[in-house]
């Protein structure tokens, strides 16, 4: 299905990353999405083109897009955006660099009000046990 089109259209309000968007680049078309979360990090400039989350930025770029398409100054080659997708998400290579991040995450101390110095981490003891009676508070008068 995907082979078939020029324009992939993705009109997201939230995303974190959008594998869609990856599946149409790698068929070859060139993405249309709207510009929220991480989406905009996940393709390159050049296979992609973002708008604003609202109708008519979305109308005013597919016009854009497909008058640029019609003039022949957006060029779509379909074999060398899939080998570009392919190399960039390989999944060897994108488990490797999870993993990486993983181990870095996990070997790191973790945040402690101990490590704040001995006025910080009084001061955040403090703020923290009279949290903690408010809430004891609010839980016993909201009744």
């Amino acid at each position: 299905m995907m082979i078939k089109g020029q324009i992939y259209l993705n009109c997201s309000l939230t995303d974190a990353f959008c594998v869609t968007i990856v599946e149409a680049a790698s068929c070859g078309l060139h993405v249309i999405s709207t510009k929220v979360g991480g989406v905009p990090e996940v393709l390159p400039e050049n296979m992609m083109t973002l708008t604003e989350p609202n109708a008519e930025s979305i109308i005013k770029t597919v016009g854009r897009i497909v008058e640029k398409i019609k003039n022949g100054c957006l060029r779509l080659d379909h074999w060398s955006n899939h080998e570009r997708i392919k190399n960039m998400y390989y999944w060897p290579n994108v488990a490797r660099r999870t993993e990486k991040v993983y181990r870095e995450v996990t070997s790191s101390p973790r945040p402690s009000y101990q490590r704040c110095g001995p006025v910080f981490g009084f001061i955040f003891a403090m703020l923290a046990t009279i949290n903690h009676v408010l809430l004891f508070l609010c839980s016993i008068f909201s009744k």
